[in-house]
């Protein structure tokens, strides 16, 4: 099993719970399957922005990349852009 970081652990299991599909994916995991350490994680959804507004509507979020479906959220201990 992968170790992600907190917050991309967080970020897919929020997604889910809240019916869509969500996967850790980028540099990050081919790192981790090298065994070198992470901290740039990324994850891809099936959730619409607007959509991942209202599952993170709690959280911080940088409209990143808004116009190409992409945001950023903002952890304690590093970003997950998704």
């Amino acid at each position: 099993m992968l170790k992600l970081s907190v917050g991309a652990e967080k970020s897919i299991k929020m997604l889910t719970d809240a019916g869509f599909e969500a996967y850790a994916v980028g540099g990050a995991i081919r790192d981790i399957i090298m065994g070198n350490s992470a901290n740039d994680f990324d994850v891809t959804t099936s959730a619409t922005p607007e959509e991942m507004k209202r599952v993170f509507e709690s959280m911080r979020i940088v409209e990143t990349g808004i116009e190409h479906g992409t945001l950023t959220l903002v952890y304690n201990g590093g970003n997950v852009e998704i």
